[in-house]
């Protein structure tokens, strides 16, 4: 039989300030990691656009970008940015595949809305 799961009792105020003090003091022994300022996702997307564009790896870029993926993706415990890297894989491959195919039939061009039909189960995913 199936029982309900039972909720822990809120903290007094006395346990969370019990609790607040012990994680300062945590902190300033080094035991727990200070607290993080909360990334600002799209000046940090910008900046590494912006440094990728503008840094010359030659012929080799994506050399160095798929190192860098498979040194970002996690395989304990997967993140949201883990996903987000997979996403970037699955669809180089789904690109691949396109323009395969486009070859095989001949055709050099393509409209924008043709890939993305492609990709959309990839983006939504």
């Amino acid at each position: 039989m199936l029982t309900k799961a039972k909720r822990a009792k809120p903290l007094t105020v006395k346990e969370k300030k019990w609790r607040a003090e012990t994680r300062a003091e945590y902190r300033a022994k080094g035991l727990l990691p200070p607290v993080k300022k909360p990334l600002n996702r799209k000046k940090f997307i910008t900046e590494a656009r912006d440094e990728f564009n503008s840094a010359d790896f030659g012929l080799s870029a994506s050399r160095y970008i798929i190192r860098a993926m498979g040194f970002l993706m996690g395989d304990y415990r997967p993140t949201l940015q883990d996903v987000g890297i997979a996403k970037v894989l699955k669809a180089a491959c789904e690109i691949a595949k396109f323009e395969k195919e486009l070859e095989v039939q001949g055709r050099t061009e393509y409209k924008l809305t043709e890939l993305y039909e492609r990709l959309k189960p990839i983006i939504n995913a």
